[in-house]
């Protein structure tokens, strides 16, 4: 499972980036570089899918790919998929891959299961009057959110557990049964402690990738549930513990104190002699803004001539290397111009894609 989307991904960047930069778009790494790599080649669905993913593991699974002859890497790491890594991706059917929504749930994916598995284990322990049991996690922040959401909504734990029965046995039904076994069998309720990644992928002879992957997509396909089918009382669970919301979610702190000056009308140079920072380092924080928020402002910076010229370049050549793209423009344009329009496309695409 992990294999194939390894091999849809590596299919995506089309060897215009190697693979490390792969392992910073699935473990979700907060870099403009990353963010506009994800919007780039499409892979935003695969954003921080996998925080946690070691860097080990994850080269021994690119050896694998290369060892099944799937996966042709070059000594500079650039990635291209096999004649007969095509034929793989062609047979197996991974429509399950559809599922994951990693750019979306980025800022409450790793609260959201937590959140779940405390309350369905708080509300059966105090259901069976035992108010004496150790929290399955040791997360502060999620004991507290879920303190809270304990005392704000008025259900009774009995009315509450109904209730999640119900949908949850309604959305299991739409899923492999083999997939809803294993996320039953996560889920810690009274007297029962959730298997751990280890004992799911031994119980069900898959590698311990692969049950990451399949919790991901199952967390973010009821995630979805809940939204779609207006859950009022679950819809806490999906509000993320972050107080930064919105555009600057993406953004380094630097990035974002720049943010601020760019908002009171303060010029590049201004902010430069003010932050006492390079000029290259501010516009690296103006491509940080880009990447990050879909209404940003691109003529701010160059004109719509210039803009459309660019795009049109960048476009014909379907090249997202910054050195080729000026060549093309006979140097007329900054790097941080391509950059900028670069950062912009992605949004573009995605509001073509969304119509």
């Amino acid at each position: 499972m992990f294999n194939h989307l390894l091999l849809d991904a590596i299919q995506s960047l089309q060897q215009k980036r190697t693979v490390a930069s792969l392992y910073h778009i699935l473990t979700g790494k907060r870099s403009a570089q990353t963010i506009q790599d994800a919007h780039l080649y499409r892979l935003q669905s695969y954003y921080a899918i996998l925080p946690d993913l070691k860097r080990e593991s994850f080269e021994e699974q690119i050896q694998q790919l290369v060892s099944s002859k799937w996966i042709e890497l070059s000594s500079t790491q650039y990635a291209q998929v096999t004649i007969t890594g095509k034929a793989t991706l062609m047979d197996v059917d991974a429509e399950y891959l559809n599922d994951l929504d990693g750019m979306t749930y980025v800022h409450v994916s790793r609260s959201f299961f937590k959140r779940l598995n405390l309350l369905i284990q708080s509300y059966s322990n105090v259901v069976m009057s035992n108010h004496q049991f150790i929290p399955v996690t040791d997360d502060y922040a999620v004991k507290q959110w879920v303190k809270n959401y304990y005392k704000s909504i008025n259900d009774t734990p009995n009315q509450w557990l109904e209730k999640t029965y119900t949908h949850l046995h309604t959305f299991l039904k739409t899923i492999p049964e083999e997939w809803a076994f294993i996320f039953v069998k996560r889920l810690t309720g009274y007297q029962k402690i959730g298997d751990s990644i280890q004992q799911l992928a031994s119980s069900h002879q898959l590698n311990e990738l692969d049950i990451q992957l399949i919790l991901v997509i199952l967390m973010h396909k009821w995630m979805r549930y809940i939204k779609d089918n207006s859950l009022e009382y679950l819809m806490p669970l999906l509000i993320s513990e972050s107080k930064t919301l919105g555009s600057e979610s993406f953004m380094t702190e630097s990035a974002k104190k720049t943010k601020r000056f760019i908002d009171r009308g303060h010029t590049i140079d201004a902010i430069c002699k003010i932050r006492r920072l390079k000029r290259s380092t501010i516009e690296d924080h103006i491509v940080e803004m880009a990447v990050s928020d879909d209404r940003f402002n691109i003529h701010d910076y160059m004109t719509e001539p210039s803009f459309k010229h660019i795009l049109a370049i960048v476009n014909q050549l379907n090249e997202s290397k910054l050195s080729v793209i000026k060549q093309a423009l006979d140097d007329d344009y900054s790097y941080f111009q391509i950059r900028l329009v670069l950062a912009y496309k992605g949004h573009l695409e995605l509001k073509v894609g969304g119509n």
